[in-house]
């Protein structure tokens, strides 16, 4: 077979591997204990509680335990027949998937409709790493269950039958990208199935910092030190995120000295926290704070400076610097309108980007500077009057404006002052600064209260 053609690395294919179990229940009856087993990675059971609520709407009392493999058992025993619900807290908070419903008495064939899934594996993954979760099919009576796994690249499936109507399930994403998990059972969609989930590459960065631009679904991850720790099993981290919502977090053992890395996907804008505890303990600097999302570009923190904004000849370099420090993560657009077309480039600079432009004829020429979307810089549009003879080659359009257009996907930079540049050269009939023009007033210049917000004009 001979194959031509131009090559191209945007193809990917679909593994589809799924696997099938017959679902069995023992029944439960009033007056004796009864168990719901339960996987919760990271967690220790001394920070575990249960709360059942009984069909008729009160509390009973439950205990937690575990086989000192993250997997717990809530045990209680009913006083009544009917559905009860088992609310289940990590740190006083609701585990993912929390309540669970559990039958004392016959089991109702509920279907697909009432099987439950939970676990880090149905919200984030990481390639070459196994992401886990669990199916519990207690309330759905007798049928088969399946798992099927789409994604960019091939992934082994493993399913481990717990024999008390649940069951967990571990696949191996070997690429990263966007995988579609679905379980269906008696050939149905269970609720929320096919879910979607992003793996991440297994190399993540440093820890982020508030101004790094970090943005919901990136890995992240941090080193913290502690000694006299063995397993990152007697580690338990979670992440807070801005809504309260509690996400897994992942804990890797780096070498023998006690460090250990926490990674971790934000999937929420605003600022987050990570605890990280040790048989219940915080570790020094716990918990840590990072923002995700706030450093999206400000266009009103971003000033250009440089006598190219006002002025230039033709057929020579006219130059202005965009300075971006605190301004964030967004796009740069610089725009020219002109008599004609003109020679434009853009390369970065300690405070921003530098942009020069080649006029080829003179005439009026429009910058237009936008940053993070459709939003002006301080001082945009700009004009510019340059002037000299036409360059050979070039004629100017009487009718229409000739545009050339440079973009630029920015990264976050910083700077000790926040201070717009001062023009060194501009035109003659450019307004200058006046301060003692400038007017402040307000309750806040005589006096003020600690923790208020006070506004001065």
């Amino acid at each position: 077979v001979v194959i031509s053609g131009d090559g191209t690395n945007n193809l990917s294919y679909t593994e589809r591997v799924s696997k099938t179990r017959r679902s069995q229940s023992q029944l439960a009856d009033v007056g004796n204990t009864c168990e719901l087993s339960l996987t919760v990675p990271g967690a220790n059971p001394r920070d575990m509680r249960a709360q059942v609520i009984s069909p008729s709407g009160r509390e009973e009392p439950a205990t937690v335990g575990s086989d000192g493999r993250h997997k717990f058992q809530v045990s209680f025993v009913p006083e009544e027949y009917g559905v009860h619900q088992v609310h289940v807290y990590h740190y006083d908070m609701e585990i993912q998937g929390s309540p669970f419903p559990f039958t004392v008495g016959p089991l109702e064939d509920g279907g697909a409709g009432s099987v439950k899934a939970y676990g880090p594996g149905l919200e984030h993954a990481e390639s070459n790493q196994p992401a886990e979760f669990v199916i519990l099919t207690r309330e759905a009576g007798g049928g088969s269950l399946s798992v099927a796994v789409e994604g960019p690249s091939k992934t082994d499936i493993e399913l481990e039958d717990n024999k008390d109507g649940s069951c967990n399930i571990l696949y191996y994403p070997t690429l990263p990208g966007e995988y579609l998990v679905n379980v269906k059972f008696n050939d149905q969609h269970i609720p929320n199935s096919p879910f979607r989930v992003l793996a991440v590459s297994g190399q993540a960065g440093v820890f982020p910092q508030p101004d790094t631009g970090m943005m919901p679904g990136q890995q992240a991850s941090f080193v913290v030190l502690i000694p006299n720790v063995q397993s990152p099993r007697d580690i338990q981290c979670r992440l807070i995120a801005p809504s309260g919502k509690e996400q897994p977090c992942t804990v890797h053992k780096l070498d023998s000295h006690g460090n250990y890395a926490v990674k971790f996907v934000p999937l929420e804008i605003g600022e987050h926290r990570v605890e990280v505890r040790v048989w219940g303990a915080h570790v020094a600097g716990s918990p840590f704070l990072f923002k995700v999302g706030d450093t999206k570009g400000d266009a009103t923190r971003v000033f250009a400076d440089g006598e190219g904004l006002y002025k230039g000849h033709t057929g020579q370099s006219c130059g202005f610097v965009v300075n971006t420090c605190n301004a964030g993560r967004g796009t740069l657009q610089v725009t020219v309108d002109g008599p004609s077309r003109v020679t434009m480039d853009c390369k970065e600079v300690d405070e921003g980007y530098a942009v020069k432009y080649v006029p080829h004829v003179p005439g009026e020429y429009i910058i237009t500077i936008k940053y993070a979307g459709p939003f002006h810089i301080n001082g945009s549009p700009f004009r510019a009057h340059i002037t000299g003879p036409s360059l050979p080659g070039y004629v100017a359009e009487e009718t229409m404006t000739q545009q050339e257009v440079v973009t630029v996907d920015t990264i976050a930079k910083s700077s000790m002052s926040q201070h717009p540049p001062a023009s060194q050269s501009g035109p003659g009939d450019m307004p200058r600064a006046d301060p003692s023009k400038v007017t402040c007033r307000g309750g806040a210049l005589k006096k003020a209260q600690c923790n208020a917000s006070i506004v001065s004009k």
